[in-house]
Parts: structure tokens; C-alpha cells; sequence
């Protein structure tokens, strides 16, 4: 596994593992509308800006991105 700055390419990766995650983890205790609201809230022009806010983080795998992480600037 690798750990890597994310760049503007990675994008609609993250929002790809995002939607997954909202789906997997809070899928259990959250009503599909609540879901609808954070993938939304998470497509890739958000994550494009967050990108520009702050240093985002990829944790690779095969190359395949299997987590972020966001830093503080």
C-alpha cells in the first residue's frame, strides 16, 4: 500500500469510494434519503474543492485508491 497526495485525476475515484462507503457503513442506520444527500454532497466537483482547500490524501492499494484522508493547511 501506498500513501500519495491526491490529484485532480483522482476525483471520481474518491467519489466512487465515498458513495460506497455511505452505502456500506451508513446504509444500516441512515434513511436512503440522508444517503441521497451526502453523495450529492460529495460528487466531484466538491471533492475537487476540498482539494483545493486542504492537502487530500490517497491510500493506494494496486493501484486502486482504498481510503483518503485530508490534512489541515
Amino acid at each position: 500500500m501506498n500513501f500519495r497526495r491526491a490529484e485532480e485525476f483522482d476525483a471520481e475515484e474518491i467519489v466512487i469510494l465515498r458513495k460506497n462507503t455511505f452505502e456500506k457503513i451508513n446504509g444500516k442506520n441512515l434513511a436512503q434519503e440522508v444517503l441521497d444527500v451526502l453523495n450529492k454532497k460529495n460528487g466531484v466537483l466538491t471533492i475537487l474543492d476540498k482539494m483545493k482547500k486542504r492537502e487530500m490524501f490517497c491510500f493506494v492499494d494496486n493501484e486502486k485508491i482504498i481510503g483518503t484522508g485530508v490534512g489541515q493547511n
